[in-house]
């Protein structure tokens, strides 16, 4: 497994979620278990986190989260380095992901943070899906919350 970790936006979403959530707890112990400089995020799931927090209905939540948020990529950022763009190089990897039959039900947006840790050798932390083991066939890594 790769030295090093790429967030997607829903364990973010996890990291920042209240106490008490399955998905939160699983996320949280996988934190506690890695060295923050070893944490990297995208700027697709950045967008994707913050996009989700817009949505929500309800203002003392949604800036409660917006608040948490701000604090966990402030802090993944100082340790880990600013967020990976979608440069010409994923996007070269995500091309071959684009029409890819075996990722059937993965949004474009989640192939492009697979992309992006494909090409920079980074482990995804998702919490488990259907298709983990074809990504793990094609090289990727992934810690599976």
């Amino acid at each position: 497994m790769s030295d090093a970790y790429l967030i997607t936006a829903q364990t973010l979403l996890d990291l920042c979620a209240d106490e008490g959530d399955a998905h939160a707890a699983a996320a949280q112990a996988w934190a506690d278990g890695v060295a923050a400089d070893k944490m990297r995020i995208s700027v697709v799931s950045v967008a994707q986190a913050r996009a989700a927090v817009d949505g929500i209905g309800d203002i003392s939540q949604r800036r409660g989260l917006t608040r948490r948020l701000d604090k966990l990529l402030a802090s993944v950022t100082a340790d880990g380095g600013p967020p990976s763009p979608f440069d010409r190089q994923a996007a070269t990897v995500w091309q071959e992901l684009i029409a890819d039959p075996k990722l059937r039900g993965i949004a474009q947006t989640d192939r492009q943070v697979i992309a992006t840790a494909l090409e920079r050798n980074l482990a995804i932390v998702e919490a488990p899906r259907l298709q983990h083991g074809y990504l793990k066939s094609i090289g990727l890594s992934v810690a599976a919350l």
